[in-house]
Formats: C-alpha cells, sequence, structure tokens
C-alpha cells in the first residue's frame, strides 16, 4: 500500500469517526450544550476568574496565538522554502493552511454554534464557537511543522519539537476553554479538522517525493550516487594511473 493511500485512509477515519461523532453530538444537543462541555467550561472559567493574572496571561496568550499569526509564519515559510527551489514543498504549505483556515470560517456559518455566556467574562470573542479556529490553526501549523522538520533533523531533535509542538497545541487548546469562549468540543473538532485537512493534502501531494521517484524520500538520490560513484571508480580503474 502506497504511502498516499496510507495518508488518505486516515484523513477519512478522522473525518468519518472522531469529527463526524463530535459534529452530531453538538447538532443533537443544540441549542442547549453537552454536559461534559458545560461542565469543562464552566469549571476551567470560574478557576480563571479568581485569578486575575492568570486571565491577563491567558488573554495574551490569545492574542499571540491568533490563526493569522500562524498564517502569516506560513506565507514566510513557504517564501524561504520557494526561494530555495522547494516549490512543491511550498506549495502544499500553503494549500494545506488555505484550506484548513477556510474549512474552519465556512464550518462556523454553517452549524452557527453560539459561545458560551457568562455573568461574567474574562474576555469577549466574536463570531461562531464551532469548531474552534485557534484550535484547528495552532495543530495545522503544529502539524505543518513537524513534517517538514522531520525531513531534517535527528532522533533527539525529532522528540524534542514534538513535544513543544503537542505542548503548544494542548496550551492553546486550553486558553480558548478557560478564557470562556469555546467548549471542549469545538477544540476537539478543531484539531481533528486540521488533522484530516493535513493528511488529505500529504496524499494529495506528497510533497518530500520528487515526481515519477519511487520509494521512500531521499533514497532514490542516495542509490543513484553511489551507482555514479561506482562507475567512477571503475573507469579510473580502467584508465590506470597518470590519466
Amino acid at each position: 500500500m502506497s504511502r498516499r493511500v496510507q495518508y488518505a485512509m486516515v484523513a477519512v477515519a478522522l473525518l468519518l469517526g472522531p469529527f463526524t461523532a463530535l459534529t452530531t453530538l453538538v447538532v443533537l444537543t443544540a441549542p442547549g450544550v453537552f454536559f461534559v462541555d458545560a461542565d469543562v467550561a464552566g469549571g476551567l472559567h470560574g478557576f480563571v476568574l479568581d485569578r486575575p493574572a492568570l486571565a491577563t496571561a491567558l488573554r495574551v496568550l490569545g492574542l499571540i496565538t491568533l490563526p493569522d499569526t500562524f498564517r502569516v509564519i506560513a506565507l514566510v515559510s513557504a517564501g524561504l522554502l520557494w526561494w530555495r527551489g522547494r516549490r512543491r514543498v511550498a506549495a502544499w504549505l500553503l494549500v494545506t493552511m488555505g484550506i484548513g483556515g477556510a474549512l474552519g470560517v465556512m464550518l462556523k456559518q454553517v452549524f452557527a454554534r453560539s459561545r458560551p455566556e457568562w455573568p461574567e467574562s474574562i474576555t469577549v470573542a466574536s463570531g461562531y464557537s464551532y469548531p474552534s479556529g485557534h484550535a484547528l490553526n495552532s495543530m495545522l501549523a503544529a502539524g505543518c511543522a513537524i513534517v517538514l522538520l522531520d525531513q531534517i533533523v535527528g532522533p533527539a531533535g525529532r522528540r524534542l519539537f514534538w513535544t513543544a509542538a503537542a505542548g503548544l497545541v494542548l496550551l492553546v487548546g486550553l486558553d480558548r476553554i478557560a478564557l470562556g469562549v469555546h467548549y471542549l468540543t469545538d477544540v476537539l473538532a478543531g484539531w481533528t479538522l486540521a488533522l484530516a485537512v493535513l493528511f488529505t493534502t500529504l496524499a494529495a501531494f506528497d510533497p518530500f517525493t520528487a515526481p515519477g521517484a519511487t520509494g521512500p524520500p531521499g533514497r532514490a538520490r542516495g542509490t543513484r550516487g553511489r551507482s555514479t560513484a561506482k562507475r567512477a571508480d571503475y573507469s579510473s580503474a580502467q584508465a590506470g594511473p597518470g590519466e
């Protein structure tokens, strides 16, 4: 089974599994709220409300991790990749962030889920709630960064970056719930949709495999390099010393 087929199967599983389950839950409980959503949102919001310093820190984090922040980073990264000749990878990055962001905006309008309402708010957010744009775009950015850096870092660096990326994504999701602007299902749906988009575009682009190449990325180049070296050694042996 090819890598592209595997990516596509993961994307379909994410959409038909957790994303469909979360969406069904949200639709069936509307205009009310699933009790787990209410309990988690109420507990975190109350905890932060009693701690003004923490509330301020979370508001700042929410501003730093706006979807547009990740889009600008992706745009700059794509420009650098294009300049270095990695045009297929740059196109994949832009398409992934673009499709994910557009889907998030569209689905908010489709489901039109109201944001949580509180007698005393920590912050105010406009628009609809499902899915969370912060959660979706942070997961998209983290996923793209992992895919890109996985090509150049060793095992130790890979583990470190995976941990940092997961920490960022979790922190952003927690921030949205604790500030009282999203429910748990909003955040989970954003994460799931982002991963589905990521695997879909990987299946469509397979960005790190050269057109017409077979086998894992990089292997074909290494094989050609070794073959060229062998031919050069053979030619030198045939020519003899002094040539």
